[in-house]
């Protein structure tokens, strides 16, 4: 991981393309570069330059994502925010990590009309590297080739601290000559290493000089999450290609056919492994077999077999009609074992599901729904469904009714697991959720208002144990949120907040306002030259009992015990463009020791880390 510095300092680097932020700098590249994705067949979307939140270099911070940590970037991650997991076919069910992985199943593939290369390289004081490359270019008119990597390498502030991370995404893209059948390969894997200390063992951690000094649980532990899969994805089209929008935020489109039938065939691994010598016999709450050593694995191999015609009406006609139906099928064969068991349990099994998606309407007034149903196999009669209203009534009022509703299987590891330390088999209800919401976008005032009430059956969560069990009793959650960008000449305020109540905090406990807000000065410098921003970021949210991290199952549980105080969290950033270079400072949790605390917890027993500076500079080549 050291060659990330020579890497990064020859190349410098860029913030990943998104076209989510409104761009407040000049394009320098008139092309536009084509992102594809297995759900929709190209999408073209102007290059994103913008200062807006760059700084914000993490996953976890960037586009209003609000997530606990273990401490330090890399490690296992819980939304602040609520909103369930529901899915279709076998769910493994360590999500800690998904953040730091790009979604295999619909991967985000990138292509231009010339050669392009997106850097990015971020460099703390305290060690911390992240380093990211995209590369993408036409071999032939009709061949497209590209590569993703990103990658993260934080040692933390204490002891057995260190978090690494890699995801690497290959594909190709092939289109025949009349334009009617295309493929796509892809290659995609992505691995996160976390040594695992367990957490501090006393709060007099906040005064400890240095911090490495400050005792923890464990001091020999490692986790690792893993997946690799290979991908193709196959498409007829009847008909010659129509264009059409898909997003009315910013200029992106996307290629495609009134008719066509796809076919997708996947094979994919997922593993999570846990091992540690010489296991804190406090720590753990029991030995099942060797009380000298841990070595737990889970994994998952699936292959999955999708077929689907979808039909799309073009928007040049004063309506548009948007409409596909797919059928799924997925073998898969799990194993687990532990220690000297290797043999340990297998699940052998079979799922199968159909789906459909549907859209109707004009620019300024659609109907959008789609869902899947599992139709047979394990998780048979579940299922998920979502409808949305969208009308535009003028700049200052765009309003969307929303609806979800999902039954969702428990996911693999919350029936079984088998460890050195936890042993339990489950049958579990499926968990029913629903989502009523309405949103209200501002476009002429850069404003977004949202309000959504959530109701879930069968909830299951990790009890203070850190055994899975469901809940008796329905829980309703409401939130708003208020995302803002107000300015003022040359001076900007961005703001995220949002507001939730559960109706059973003690079993899901949610904090009642979380917000980020950054105010900066921003302006052009040296005759337009360099655009440049300067100001401060505010983040915090109220005090909540989180739920804290069990290493060995992976999975977040109960707790009361350790309370996450309000602690307002300061830093003060500095950013510039330069043609396509853009490079930032930024100084984190400035007033630490000054007006609070000398620190706090980033989740129950992990303390965020100390003070830091960091800096960032990108680079978007193209040839």
């Amino acid at each position: 991981m050291r060659c990330f510095s020579v890497i990064g300092l020859l190349l410098l680097s860029v913030q990943p393309l998104t076209a989510q932020v409104k761009d407040t700098t000049k394009k320098y590249n008139a092309s536009e570069i084509q992102i594809y994705s297995i759900k929709y067949s190209g999408l073209k979307q102007t290059i994103d330059t913008s200062l807006e939140e760059f700084y914000d270099y993490r996953i976890t911070a960037r586009n209003q994502h609000f997530y606990l940590d273990l401490g330090n970037y890399g490690s296992a991650t819980y939304p602040i925010v609520f909103k369930p997991i529901h899915y279709s076919g076998i769910h493994l069910g360590f999500d800690a990590w998904d953040i730091y992985g790009n979604d295999n199943g619909n991967p985000v593939l990138y292509s231009s009309e010339h050669p392009f290369t997106n850097l990015l390289y971020v460099q703390g004081i305290a060690g911390e590297q992240v380093f990211s490359v995209t590369h993408s270019e036409t071999i032939k008119k009709s061949l497209n080739f590209g590569v993703d990597f990103y990658g993260i390498r934080t040692p933390g502030t204490y002891q057995h601290q260190m978090a690494k991370s890699k995801r690497v995404t290959v594909y190709a893209n092939y289109t025949n000559r009349s334009g009617r059948y295309r493929a796509i390969m892809v290659y995609h894997q992505n691995k996160t290493s976390n040594l695992m200390n367990g957490g501090v063992k006393d709060s007099v951690f906040f005064k400890a000089s240095p911090k490495t000094v400050v005792d923890v649980f464990l001091n020999q532990a490692l986790s690792e999450y893993g997946r690799k899969s290979i991908l193709l994805n196959q498409a007829f089209y009847i008909a010659k290609p129509a264009e059409k929008a898909i997003n009315d935020s910013v200029d992106i489109r996307y290629i495609d056919n009134p008719w066509k039938v796809f076919h997708t065939l996947s094979v994919s691994k997922e593993s999570y492994s846990y091992q540690d010598v010489k296991p804190a016999l406090s720590y753990y709450p029991q030995i099942l077999l060797r009380s000298d050593s841990t070595l737990d694995n889970t994994f998952i191999l699936r292959l999955e077999n999708k077929v689907g015609i979808k039909y799309f009406m073009p928007e040049n006609q004063k309506k548009f009609v948007d409409s596909s139906a797919r059928f799924y099928g997925q073998l898969y064969a799990m194993q687990q074992y532990t220690n000297i068991d290797q043999q340990g349990r297998q699940y052998p099994g079979a799922d199968y599901y159909a789906g459909m998606d549907f859209h109707i309407g004009k620019v300024e007034n659609k109907i959008n729904f789609s869902g899947n149903y599992d139709v047979a196999g394990t998780n048979a009669g579940t299922f998920d469904a979502s409808i949305n209203f969208n009308k535009t009534f003028s700049r200052w009022a765009v309003w969307t009714l929303e609806a979800e509703v999902a039954k969702t299987a428990a996911s693999f590891t919350s029936e079984h697991y088998l460890s050195n330390h936890y042993y339990f088999e489950k049958t579990l209800n499926p968990v029913s959720w629903s989502r009523y919401g309405f949103r209200w976008r501002i476009p002429a005032i850069d404003n977004d208002i949202s309000v959504n009430y959530n109701r879930v059956s069968n909830q299951i969560v990790y009890d203070s144990l850190s055994i899975p069990r469901q809940l008796s009793a329905a829980v309703s959650i409401w939130q708003a949120a208020w995302n803002s960008h107000f300015s003022l000449g040359h001076f900007h305020l961005i703001s995220h907040i949002i507001v939730q109540v559960s109706s059973h905090p003690d079993s899901l406990p949610l904090p009642l306002w979380s917000s980020r807000h950054s105010f900066y000065y921003e302006a052009p410098l040296f005759k337009n030259a360099i655009r440049a921003q300067m100001g401060i970021q505010l983040s915090y949210h109220s005090a909540w009992y989180a739920p804290a991290f069990n290493p060995v199952l992976g999975q977040f549980y109960l707790q009361n015990e350790i309370l996450l105080s309000t602690y307002p969290v300061i830093d003060l950033f500095f950013s510039f463009r330069l043609k396509t270079a853009r490079l930032f400072f930024i100084g984190e949790n400035l007033n630490q020791a000054l007006l609070f605390p000398d620190g706090y917890y980033a989740s129950p027993g992990y303390p965020a880390g100390d003070r830091t500076f960091r800096f960032g500079v990108n680079w978007l080549l193209f040839n």
